[in-house]
C-alpha cells in the first residue's frame, strides 16, 4: 500500500515535461465506531488508513488547471475565472471546490499542473474523495506559502465538499486524513474540532476492512435525506422537549425514550441512532483506553445493529460480512463503516485470527453472493504530507 511517489514524479514529467514542485499526499480512513454522528455534532473514532492519494503538482502563472487522474486515465482542464460555472463533474470537482474555496477565502491561488493517483479503494467508503480534498489543500497551501493549520484545512475541505460538491457530510473524513497518526486512533468531537490521539492497546490488534465491492447506493440525495431527517429530529425534540437544542448531541438517551412516542417512527428511529451511537462511541473510547478490548468490541456490533434497523443505512451484503466475521474465533467486533448503502465493514480482530478471518469470508461471501469481497488488513496510519520533488 501507499503511492510509489518516484512513479508518480516521473508521471508527472511524462505529461507535462516538466518536473512537480511538490507531491501531497492524504489518506484514506477507516472509522471503528461514531457513523453518522459527525454531522450532526457529535463523536467518531476514525483511524488513518495505510492508502494514499497523491497528487504532484507544480504552479503556473495563469489560472489554467491541468489535471491528469492515473486511475480514471483521464485528463481535465479547467480556469479558475470560472470555477462556478456548470460546476465540475466526476473525480476533477473534488480538485476544482477547493480552488473555490481559496479563492472565496480571499487566499492567494494560481493555476496548477498537476496528477493525481491513488491506492484508496474508489467507491468502498473509505473517503477517496476526502483523501483527495486532503491533498490538494496541503498542496495548495505550500505552492502559495498559504499558512493554514491542520483543523482549518480540515475545515476549508469540508466546506469544499458541502458547497462545491453539494454533500451535506461531516468533518471526520477530513480531520482523520489531516490529523491522523500511525499507531493511533483520533478521537474527535465534531462540535468544537477538540481532538485527542488515543493510543492502540499495546496487546496486537489488527483492522480488517472487508470491501463487499457492492455498488454503493450512496449518492447525495441518499445521504442528504438522512441529514434533512436528523434536522427534523432536532426540531420536533426541541418542541417535545420544550428547550433550545443545537443538535441531537444535545438531548440525553433518557430525555429522547420519554419523547419518542410522540414522534413519527422513522425520525424517531434517525434520533434513536444517532443518541445511542454518541453514547457508545464514549464508552468505546474508555474501553480502548483501558484496554478493554471485549467491550469496545460489543459496542461495535450494537453500532452495527442499530445502522441496520434505526438508521437503515445497511445492505445485505455489509450485513452479511458482519455475521461471518462474528463466526471467527478472535474477532472482536465488527461493524458496517463510512456513508453505508455498500461499501465496507470494519472488524477489530487478533493476528492470530487473521488467516482463518480471510478464508471464512472469503469462503461465505462467495457463497452469498457469487463473488469474493476485497480484504485490506490494516493499522493506524499517518495523516497528510507534503515531500519536495527531486
Amino acid at each position: 500500500m501507499a503511492v510509489n511517489l518516484e512513479r508518480l514524479e516521473q508521471l508527472f514529467y511524462e505529461k507535462f515535461a516538466g518536473t512537480p514542485e511538490l507531491i501531497a499526499r492524504a489518506p484514506g480512513r477507516v472509522n471503528l465506531i461514531g457513523e453518522h454522528t459527525d454531522y450532526n455534532q457529535g463523536y467518531v473514532l476514525p483511524v488513518a488508513l495505510g492508502f494514499d492519494l497523491a497528487l504532484a503538482a507544480r504552479a503556473r502563472a495563469d489560472h489554467a488547471l491541468r489535471l491528469f487522474s492515473v486511475q480514471y486515465d483521464d485528463w481535465v482542464e479547467l480556469s479558475l475565472d470560472h470555477l462556478g460555472e456548470g460546476k465540475s463533474a466526476g473525480w476533477a470537482r473534488y480538485v476544482a471546490g477547493i480552488f473555490d474555496q481559496f479563492l472565496s477565502r480571499g487566499l492567494p491561488v494560481s493555476g496548477i499542473d498537476a496528477v493525481v493517483s491513488g491506492d484508496v479503494p474508489l467507491g468502498a467508503g473509505l473517503s477517496s474523495s476526502a483523501a483527495l480534498g486532503c491533498a490538494t489543500t496541503l498542496a495548495l497551501a505550500a505552492l502559495f506559502d498559504v499558512d493554514l493549520s491542520r483543523p482549518d484545512m480540515a475545515r476549508l475541505c469540508l466546506d469544499s465538499e458541502i458547497n462545491y460538491v453539494g454533500l451535506s457530510c461531516g468533518i471526520m473524513d477530513q480531520f482523520i486524513s489531516m490529523c491522523g497518526k500511525a499507531g493511533h486512533a483520533l478521537f474527535l468531537d465534531c462540535r468544537d474540532d477538540s481532538y485527542e490521539l488515543i493510543p492502540f492497546p499495546a496487546e496486537p490488534l489488527l483492522i480488517a476492512v472487508s470491501n463487499t465491492l457492492a455498488k454503493r447506493g450512496l449518492t447525495e440525495s441518499a445521504y442528504n435525506q438522512r441529514v434533512a431527517e436528523c434536522r427534523q429530529g432536532e426540531r420536533l425534540l426541541s418542541q417535545l422537549l420544550g428547550r433550545s437544542i443545537r443538535s441531537l448531541r444535545d438531548v440525553t438517551w433518557e430525555e429522547f425514550v420519554s419523547v419518542q412516542a410522540s414522534m413519527p417512527e422513522t425520525v424517531g428511529r434517525r434520533c434513536r441512532h444517532v443518541i445511542s451511537e454518541n453514547a457508545r462511541t464514549l464508552r468505546s473510547v474508555e474501553a480502548f483506553r483501558c484496554g478493554d478490548l471485549a467491550a469496545f468490541g460489543r459496542e461495535m456490533d450494537a453500532s452495527h445493529a442499530s445502522l441496520r434497523d434505526d438508521y437503515a443505512v445497511s445492505c445485505r451484503e455489509l450485513d452479511e460480512l458482519v455475521e461471518l466475521a462474528h463466526e471467527v474465533p478472535g474477532v472482536l467486533g465488527s461493524r458496517m463503516t463510512g456513508g453505508g448503502f455498500g461499501g465496507c465493514t470494519v472488524s477489530l480482530l487478533h493476528p492470530q485470527a487473521e488467516a482463518h478471518f480471510r478464508a471464512h469470508l472469503t469462503e461465505g461471501y462467495r457463497q452469498a453472493f457469487g463473488r469474493a469481497p476485497e480484504i485490506y488488513v490494516c493499522t493506524p496510519s499517518d495523516g497528510a504530507s507534503v515531500h519536495r520533488a527531486g
